[in-house]
């Protein structure tokens, strides 16, 4: 089909294209807190009732966090189920629903990849590694229908943030290279990439903008050298997207509603002013999710929604699903311009018109198992390059197999599967010939004496990862007395290795004389870390990021 004429759309048809409804709206009913499903025949009928610009496609990922339970029982998908359940639905669109996704891989879809985070491709100094990451996700997400993915990450995050394992490094030129790179990959799969989460962040804010609106506390002069020229070089690079946060950012828009600072997502002179207009952007702006307490607690309803459009929004991130009913209420109050949802409308019509989805619906010449693979040669050569070697004080590697025949994995981690996720880990040591135990936790000062006695190597693996816990990146109750326990005993046979937030050692490990960031939980980047021990691999990885600040 052709791309609609704008002037030949209804208002209705205007507005339904600034929408991104969530997959989980569709297949779940929110009024029952996500805990029963909709009758499917329910979900096309919506689609149809409103004829939606593009949905969230977060397959298996739980993106409600209200009943895990019952969405590891009711929803689980394969990359082709993914597909067949969102063609189902995409068939009703009378003009082709763009789909999105955060690139989150296995948790999208069960015969997904786990993915290296963005430290990991810093880390390995190899300017092809983040153009063959982000075409590699590219190739996995497409194969569920995905057009579009919500990357790079720009963020300069500092060290109180959990987040900080999606970003590149904290060295702005170091960004650029790679969220171009990124951005490239994604593109040569004709898949939509988004520079997030604009403006950026600020250098020691630890609130969390998913439950309150975060401020940059930053002159413009200072955004201006180095995040503004981060995003500033992503426009230029032709980014397709631009997702923006929830922060305040005083330097650039000063309005305050009650006592706090208007974030950036509902700011008219940080959307429409600086990034549409002195920046020039010409792409499509969307916000992060709309659902965010750093958004709804300044409105809520339609009158979010109207903020949002005003500032200059083009597409509404996880709408609600009767969200054309609400925004044309306020069209039609005078609340919001016709010729602001037209621009809107435009902007996302262009996009699509550039993936090629007035030509039909993208096909992948390709399986998962061919992707996956393609994806696992990738990840074993970036942790062969990025592995980082943090310390080893007293010259311990490489350890010598032959002394090696048991080895404790004690593991650190709110994360419940963690010591599940180890298993590659485990399996690798056990090719060197080890014993391996894999357990959570020492309980007691007793139990650290006699596992030290026991074991000829002690690795103490840590891990925490984005939002894994929800809040500041740290360890509590238990796993904190656990690690106050551990390094006491054998501390010449222990090692010490993050495998997602790289201050680990800094902040709670700096007694062990051997540290290792892998920077992710991928099974190749756990594989690449025994080979270290053994002297089969060499550590050349160079830190992202200050770890002694």
């Amino acid at each position: 089909m052709n791309m609609p004429d704008i002037k030949t759309m209804t208002l209705r048809e205007k507005i339904a294209q600034l929408i991104i409804v969530k997959q989980s709206d569709l297949m779940q009913d929110p009024d029952t807190a996500y805990d029963s499903l909709r009758d499917p025949e329910d979900a096309i009928r919506m689609v149809k009732e409103n004829q939606y610009g593009g949905i969230w496609l977060h397959g298996t990922l739980d993106v409600n966090h209200v009943n895990a339970d019952f969405y590891k029982e009711n929803v689980s998908f394969n990359s082709k189920e993914l597909l067949a359940w969102y063609e189902n639905i995409r068939k009703h669109a009378k003009i082709p629903m763009i789909a999105a996704n955060d690139a989150w891989g296995r948790g999208t879809a069960t015969d997904l990849s786990v993915y290296p985070k963005g430290l990991a491709i810093g880390a390995s100094a190899d300017e092809d590694a983040a153009f063959n990451v982000g075409r590699s996700i590219g190739r996995e997400m497409s194969l569920c229908g995905t057009d579009w993915i919500w990357s790079p990450i720009l963020d300069k995050q500092n060290r109180l943030a959990s987040c900080i394992v999606r970003q590149y490094s904290n060295y702005t030129d170091d960004i650029i290279r790679c969220g171009i790179g990124y951005m490239k990959g994604l593109q040569s799969c004709n898949v939509a990439a988004t520079a997030k989460h604009f403006p950026g962040s600020d250098p020691v804010e630890m609130r969390d903008s998913h439950i309150v609106t975060t401020n940059i506390n930053i002159s413009m002069e200072e955004w201006e050298k180095d995040q503004g020229r981060i995003f500033q070089a992503l426009i230029d690079a032709g980014v397709d997207s631009v997702m923006v946060g929830a922060h305040g950012f005083p330097a650039a828009d000063d309005t305050r509603v009650g006592k706090r600072y208007v974030p950036a997502g509902l700011s008219y002179k940080i959307i429409t002013e600086l990034l549409k207009g002195k920046m020039g952007f010409k792409g499509v702006v969307i916000t992060d999710d709309v659902n965010m307490g750093g958004f709804t607690s300044f409105y809520n309803g339609s009158r979010l929604y109207a903020e949002f459009i005003k500032a200059g929004n083009d597409m509404l991130l996880g709408a609600r699903a009767d969200a054309v009913d609400m925004i044309e209420e306020e069209v039609k109050k005078g609340t919001v311009s016709i010729e602001r949802i037209e621009d809107a409308c435009q902007r996302v019509l262009n996009l699509k018109a550039k993936l090629g989805l007035f030509d039909g619906y993208r096909t992948c010449d390709y399986t998962a198992e061919e992707a996956t693979e393609e994806t696992r040669v990738l990840t074993r050569k970036l942790a062969e390059s990025s592995a980082t070697l943090v310390c080893d004080r007293d010259n311990q590697l490489p350890f010598d197999r032959n002394k090696i025949k048991k080895v404790a994995i004690i593991v650190y981690s709110h994360v419940d599967r963690t010591a599940d996720d180890l298993a590659p880990m485990k399996e690798e040591f056990e090719k060197y010939g080890a014993e391996v135990l894999v357990r959570r936790r020492l309980e007691s000062f007793v139990d650290a004496k006699e596992v030290a006695e026991e074991y000829d190597l002690l690795v103490y693996a840590g891990y925490i990862g984005f939002h894994e816990p929800k809040g500041y990146p740290s360890f509590y109750g238990d796993e904190f007395f656990s690690l106050q326990r551990a390094l006491i005993y054998g501390v010449e046979k222990s090692v010490g290795v993050s495998l997602g937030y790289p201050h680990i050692h800094y902040n709670f490990m700096d007694d062990a004389n051997v540290f290792v960031n892998l920077y992710s939980m991928a099974p190749e980047m756990q594989k690449a870390f025994v080979r270290g021990l053994y002297g089969d691999l060499k550590f050349v990885g160079k830190s992202p990021l200050k770890l002694d600040e």
